[in-house]
């Protein structure tokens, strides 16, 4: 009784949720027929060639499982292409049929059908394509032979019949030595099928053939009837043509960055890099970026350049429990802004902003409105800094880098042209597309410093130098002669050493090394029993936090501004032993 209930439930389930278990396997139907027909001949100088014609009927269920057939060609024999190249797939009325083809394991695979269409009962599907070099010579039995596979190993379908016509053309058919035979079953079966020869027509055919399965035929031919396969230049560029357009790619790759590294480096420098402690006069911090090639950080930079001038207050939101700490910008005032500042002040707070104004730093998203316009300031400052001498144009060097990324594509393109048909064609494709890339790029962000650009240049590093040494150090770079030749600086004056790290520090996060900077900061307003007027924290101030807090800023203010074989004619070969075959499947 209890197995009678737990039946009728099974049932109901399978009708309410519309659940067949057989229906999932889209490998779930037969194949009723599998008719092949080959063209064998030879062309002028002597190569065999092959013309197919597959005629596939398939018998699927009458429930929506399918959508079509998948045929798997090989593309190879003997280790060698044959050029295989797929003419059509028609219907039995030779109405074209949808098909798509990808390349798996050296093998090109053919997708028929329509995805949005599910195909029910019998479907006749017809196949043409045609090979070159698709025999060869066999010492073991001395002759030529055409020894092939009709459907393959790899099929997961029965096979009702399977029946192969070798049609031998009038250059090979006074050739034939009748050597000729049929294997059918697994891989390596060397059970024989009939074979039979009439006029210059060869046939085999097979019943009842399992999953995987197979059918081979060979025709034996005096030796020598074909000539032998032979790479040619086309077909050694064409088997090899990933490596050799990434070989050729990388040269060029390689010529561009020294290039790049040596004349595009422009002007050269004073030779010695001496430490700076001041920021350099009348440079502001996103003119210093684009020279020094540091976009990424340059708005959070400039945001803290502003606040230690008194243009705007940096103000840190008290952070909740497991969660990043907030920042907002207020504004104060815009005196002694240039072009440039000012913009960023409107990208902030809009036109005529009033004191007070805030705008609030999303520390784990991106502000796509004020990046685009923040983008576009940094454009503007590119383009001055070209207009204002800081770089020249070598146009005999641009012309050079050109033509070496005109060369990279154009044999990029050969490449894929050479392998189009192969399953390297998409390789060539995406390898001529990266190294094209990135030799434009090398082009775009190849610009050699003027005389007046490697200054401030080197000024820059020497300043970089500066931030990056221990404070001792520090210490004596302000106490030597150097130093005193410049601003005069009293090292036992908290007050201005606190004045000088102000001024210094956007250059530290200009630079990413703002962490020590800021621990040093941090300690003197310690000694001077201050906080920073620019800078409100949402506890009582120590030199840790305030590190700690403009380290996290910087991240922030970044984040949300920057996006960046033998023979088997003599009766010793087997199933799956020849060329051609493959597999197929449901989809």
């Amino acid at each position: 009784m209890k197995r009678f209930i737990l039946g009728l439930i099974t049932v109901a389930l399978i009708a309410v949720l519309n659940i067949n278990p057989t229906h999932a396997d889209v490998n779930d139907f037969t194949i009723t027929d599998f008719q092949a027909d080959y063209y064998l001949d030879k062309d002028n100088n002597g190569h065999s060639t092959l013309r197919t014609i597959e005629k596939i009927t398939a018998q699927f269920p009458e429930y929506d499982q399918n959508h079509g057939i998948e045929r798997v060609l090989i593309a190879n024999y003997d280790n060698h292409t044959t050029k295989l190249n797929v003419e059509s797939v028609t219907d039995q009325n030779d109405s074209s049929l949808n098909y798509s083809t990808y390349w798996s394991n050296s093998n090109l695979i053919l997708r028929i059908g329509d995805s949005e269409t599910y195909v029910h009962g019998a479907r006749t599907y017809v196949i043409k394509y045609s090979q070159t070099d698709v025999t060869r010579y066999f010492a073991n039995t001395n002759d030529d032979e055409f020894y092939w596979d009709v459907n393959g190993t790899g099929w997961s379908q029965k096979f009702d019949n399977i029946t192969a016509r070798l049609h031998l053309g009038s250059g090979i058919i006074s050739q034939v030595n009748n050597k000729n035979a049929c294997y059918y079953g697994q891989f390596e079966s060397n059970s024989q099928c009939a074979i039979t020869k009439f006029g210059d027509v060869i046939t085999a055919s097979v019943t009842n053939l399992g999953m995987g399965d197979n059918m081979t035929i060979v025709a034996g031919f005096n030796p020598h009837t074909f000539t032998e396969y032979k790479m040619t230049v086309a077909d050694f560029l064409a088997k090899y043509s990933f490596v050799i357009s990434a070989i050729i790619g990388s040269i060029l790759l390689i010529i561009l960055t020294s290039l790049k590294i040596t004349r595009g480096r422009g002007a050269k420098g004073r030779g010695t890099i001496v430490p700076e402690y001041l920021p350099p006069k009348g440079i502001n911090v996103a003119l210093s970026s684009v020279i020094n090639g540091k976009e990424a950080t340059w708005a959070a930079a400039t945001y803290i350049d502003l606040a230690v001038r008194h243009n705007l207050r940096i103000i840190e939101v008290e952070k909740k429990l497991f969660s990043r700490a907030k920042y907002s910008l207020e504004f104060v005032n815009d005196k002694g802004l240039d072009e440039t500042e000012k913009l960023i002040i409107t990208t902030l707070f809009g036109d005529d902003p009033i004191q007070g104004a805030k705008y609030e730093i999303n520390p784990s998203g991106f502000d796509y409105k004020v990046s685009r316009l923040l983008k576009k300031a940094y454009k503007n400052v590119k383009a001055d800094a070209q207009q204002s001498g800081y770089y020249i144009i070598d146009k005999q060097l641009q012309n050079i880098m050109i033509g070496l990324v005109v060369v990279m594509a154009i044999q990029a393109f050969v490449m894929w042209m050479l392998s189009a048909s192969s399953e390297f064609g998409v390789f060539n494709i995406i390898i001529g597309v990266l190294m094209t890339t990135a030799g434009s790029w090398i082009i775009i962000s190849t610009k050699p410093l003027s005389v007046k650009g490697r200054e401030l240049f080197d000024y820059l590093k020497g300043l970089q130098m500066y931030i990056k040494y221990a404070e001792a150090d520090r210490i004596k770079v302000l106490q030597s002669p150097q130093g005193a030749e410049k601003t005069p600086v009293d090292t036992s004056d908290v007050e201005m050493l606190v004045h000088l790290y102000e001024r210094v520090l956007p250059y530290a996060v200009l630079f990413g090394i703002e962490k020590e900077w800021t621990k040093v900061l941090g300690r003197y307003y310690e000694q001077q029993n201050t906080a920073p007027s620019w800078y409100i924290g949402h506890s009582v101030f120590n030199a840790a936090a305030f590190s700690s807090s403009m380290s996290n800023f910087s991240g922030s203010a970044t984040t949300s501004s920057y996006s960046a074989s033998s023979g088997g004619s003599g009766g010793g070969g087997f199933s799956g032993g020849g060329g051609g075959g493959g597999g197929g499947g449901g989809w």
